[in-house]
Parts: C-alpha cells; sequence; structure tokens
C-alpha cells in the first residue's frame, strides 16, 4: 500500500485531521440544502453522512454531526436522532468490521449529553418485527412499485421447485416484480 494513503487511512479517527466545527457547520448544512432541494429529508441526507463518518472511521465527524443535527432540537428529538445514527452505525459491521463499529458508537454513545444517554432505548429502532411483518409488506406491497424494489422471491416455490438461474440473477440484481414474478415459472427450476 502506497505509504501516503496508508498514513491517511492510520490517523483517519484523529481528531486533529478533522475540520474545524466552523467548517464541519458549513459543510453539513451544504448536504442538507443540496437535499432540501432534492426532496429528501434529515434522515436521508443524515444516513449517507453516518455511513461515510462510519466508513472513514472517523468518530469525531459521527460526534460533530450530531451536534450539527440537534442543534436547537429538544430531547425527543435529540434521542430519536442518536438511535437513528446508532442504527446506521451498526450497519457499518459489513465494511469496517464488528470491532471498529463498536469502538465508534461507544466513542458516539460517550459523547452524547447524558439526557439523551438515559432516553436512548437498547433496541433498533426498526419497528419490524414477527407481530407487524405481514402488514408491512401488506403497505408497501400497494406503494407503487416500492415493495418491488426490496421484495424477496421465496427460494422455493408453493409447487416446491427451487429458484433457476434465472431466478437467482432477478433477485440478486432487484429485478423482481412481485405482481409479475411471485409465481412465474420462469424464476422457479
Amino acid at each position: 500500500m502506497n505509504p501516503q494513503l496508508k498514513a491517511l487511512l492510520a490517523g483517519i479517527d484523529n481528531p486533529a485531521r478533522i475540520p474545524s466545527p466552523e467548517l464541519m457547520g458549513k459543510i453539513f448544512e451544504k448536504y442538507a440544502r443540496e437535499a432540501s432541494g432534492r426532496c429528501l429529508g434529515l434522515s436521508s441526507w443524515l444516513s449517507v453522512v453516518t455511513a461515510t463518518a462510519v466508513t472513514l472511521k472517523s468518530s469525531a465527524l459521527m460526534i460533530a454531526l450530531y451536534s450539527h443535527a440537534t442543534a436547537g432540537k429538544d430531547l425527543a428529538e435529540s434521542t430519536v436522532i442518536a438511535e437513528f445514527m446508532r442504527d446506521v452505525g451498526i450497519s457499518g459491521i459489513a465494511v469496517i468490521g464488528i470491532p471498529r463499529v463498536i469502538n465508534m458508537l461507544t466513542a458516539f454513545h460517550v459523547s452524547l449529553p447524558s439526557t439523551v444517554k438515559s432516553s436512548i432505548t437498547s433496541t433498533s429502532s426498526d419497528r419490524a418485527d414477527a407481530s407487524n411483518i405481514v402488514t408491512i409488506q401488506s403497505k408497501l406491497a400497494g406503494s407503487d412499485d416500492l415493495r418491488d424494489i426490496v421484495d424477496t422471491v421465496p427460494f422455493t416455490s408453493e409447487a416446491g421447485a427451487q429458484l433457476s438461474a434465472t431466478g437467482i440473477m432477478k433477485v440478486v440484481l432487484g429485478s423482481v416484480n412481485r405482481r409479475l414474478d411471485r409465481n412465474s415459472k420462469e424464476l422457479h427450476k
């Protein structure tokens, strides 16, 4: 690996490498404006910047982002934002590994105000569970092809046939259309 690149990556969580809070605030405002201009809300740009901070292994960036995102917010909103950022951060396990994500989220948690820490739930804010998954699927199925984007196909069909090579490729590439392909003979052998 290139020595300069190695040095950059090694020191990426060094707070001295993070720009000043004023500059970070300007950068975050720019992302917020761009997101708003594209009709995206806080959660959209916040998830992208949080994921970027986790990928860069920069707890200082994540802490600065939280401070910016919660400026002027009450306890309930600040808690929801902290939980959201935690949940986005957890998904970084696939990119940077479990130990680094744990270290990032620990540093993030330590930096939170005590009132927010005591208000955070210990479970994910994702509301899907066994009791409501059918309702969620039904709502998504009627939402202008939204379900088609996130849909999966059972490995075995109702007749017991397994997915064909075409079926597997359609699932992997995300091109399954629930209404057209759910029982398609093309998807199963």
